[in-house]
């Protein structure tokens, strides 16, 4: 019998059936759902560079300090990651905006600095989803922002260039609003493209994603995106860049996500993107290039803690991994057998389905206990039911796009 088998039965109550695992399960949709009209209440700070700022923060004209070469391509590739051009805004025209969580505002930070504009509350939490900051610029500053990142190029360059020269009559900017659609809609050439450690740096701090896999001491490098194009460049960018690196790009729904996979180039990655001004996901990064198989538990829950709210309830602990590494190994066996032929088939095939069965009902359990948590957290914050007398009223955004 697998020892790992042995030592989960002794942890959980004598006799679990399937239909215990169904109440569990059906708990478990409880909560969530109970979890979905928890409003958080109304913020009035964010969390940047170690300190609390209030909001909203708005610029003070004329003291914008102008990004240098390397600070430009990082803040192009955030913008072509996370940014909007907004056009066919009744009262202002054209706009510019990123949003962000409430923790996370250090880019927004930069680009108000360096660009002009303010930050603002931009949606109210709700269940797992934090409160969301926003940073936007408007005309006629923001011309002169659309202007200085459309200086290099860009997924969104030509939106940029457009928005620098974004009327003020509404007679024409009327005519231009179909071609800013169309430009949205547009998938742009790789000739028109161009990567560098900075643009990367920017662009994986907006959409990239570090992970350590359950069953391998490995760190895998992600990135997903809706423009394969881009995906393209930076693939062709990392190959050349990086000896030994893989990388390959695979459908994911509506997306593209691009996957490096080996694990000494993706340390090399990680360490050239630190360096290049990684900021949202620097404290991943150190985390992941400490890995080693002594610590392959506390590298795995080090990033959950660091990450946003995806994915939240189909992450494995440490005791989810060694099931899956339990379950990995008596796959193997499995094969094997079936290969050679033997009487241990039969056995080796109810082990294994006795294996995912406790390993189904292990994560289900963590689920739950993960879900309670979460709820009393969120109570003892001050959140309350959507609709509830003390749920709070104002939900509209400190800096609304006119």
């Amino acid at each position: 019998m697998c020892p790992l088998l042995s030592a989960f039965r002794r942890t959980c109550p004598p006799a679990w059936t399937s239909e215990d695992l169904h109440r569990l399960q059906r708990r478990c949709r409880l909560l969530t759902s109970l979890l979905g009209k928890l409003q958080w209440p109304r913020i009035m700070h964010f969390h940047a560079f170690g300190k609390m700022h209030r909001l909203p923060v708005r610029a003070q004209p004329g003291v914008q300090k102008l990004p240098l070469q390397h600070e430009l391509e990082y803040m192009v590739g955030f913008f072509d990651g996370d940014g909007c051009v907004h056009h066919g805004l009744p009262r202002t025209g054209c706009a510019l905006s990123i949003g962000q969580s409430c923790e996370k505002g250090e880019v927004l930070l930069r680009f108000c600095q360096a660009l002009g504009g303010g930050i603002y509350r931009h949606a109210g939490g709700k269940g797992l989803c934090k409160p969301v900051i926003m940073w936007s610029v408007q005309t006629p500053l923001a011309r002169q922002a659309a202007a200085v990142l459309g200086r290099l190029p860009s997924l969104k360059q030509q939106q940029l260039l457009m928005a620098s020269e974004w009327p003020s009559s509404a007679k024409q900017r009327a005519a231009l609003q179909p071609i800013m659609q169309q430009l949205k809609r547009e998938e742009p050439s790789e000739a028109s493209l161009c990567c560098t450690w900075g643009y990367l740096a920017g662009f994986f701090d907006a959409e990239g994603c570090i992970r350590v896999k359950p069953v391998s001491t490995s760190v895998t490098l992600e990135l997903s995106q809706r423009s394969i194009a881009i995906l393209n460049v930076i693939r062709d960018f990392v190959l050349e860049k990086v000896p030994g690196a893989s990388a390959m790009i695979y459908p994911s729904g509506r997306y593209f996500s691009l996957q490096m996979t080996s694990p000494q180039a993706n340390i090399m990655i990680l360490r050239r993107l630190l360096a290049a001004g990684l900021e949202v996901k620097r404290a991943e990064a150190y985390v992941a290039l400490g890995l080693c198989s002594s610590n392959h538990a506390d590298v795995r829950e080090g990033l959950a803690q660091l990450k946003g709210n995806q994915s939240r309830y189909m992450r494995l602990d440490s005791a989810g991994c060694l099931r899956a590494k339990a379950i990995n190994n008596s796959h193997g066996r499995l094969r094997y057998a079936l290969v050679r032929g033997g009487r241990e088939v039969a056995d080796l095939e109810h082990q294994l389905g006795e294996l995912k069965h406790m390993h189904n009902l292990g994560c289900t359990r963590t689920r739950l206990a993960t879900l309670r948590a979460d709820i009393r957290a969120l109570l003892r914050l001050g959140a309350s039911q959507v609709g509830s007398p003390n749920s709070p009223t104002d939900s509209e955004p400190d800096g609304q796009l006119h």
